[in-house]
C-alpha cells in the first residue's frame, strides 16, 4: 500500500537535481546515458526523442503502464 510523503519531504525530494539533465550540471550518470542512447539509435536506425516531463507522475505511469 503506497504511503504519502509529508509535504516537507516532498518539497525536499522535488528540489533534488535531475542527474540525467545536462542543463542542471554535469554528472557521471550522463556519461553512461549518452553511449547507451547512441548504441540504441544506431542499432535500431532511429532517432532519440528526449521528453522531459513533470517530476511528479501517477503511480500507474511508473509501474502499471510499463507492461
Amino acid at each position: 500500500m503506497p504511503t504519502a510523503l509529508a509535504p516537507e519531504q516532498l518539497a525536499r525530494d522535488l528540489n533534488l537535481r535531475d542527474l540525467t539533465d545536462p542543463s542542471e550540471g554535469n554528472h557521471a550518470l550522463q556519461l553512461a546515458i549518452d553511449p547507451a542512447v547512441d548504441a540504441l539509435t544506431t542499432t535500431w536506425a532511429s532517432r532519440a526523442r528526449l521528453a522531459r516531463g513533470p517530476r511528479i507522475v501517477p503511480l500507474a505511469d511508473n509501474y502499471d503502464l510499463l507492461a
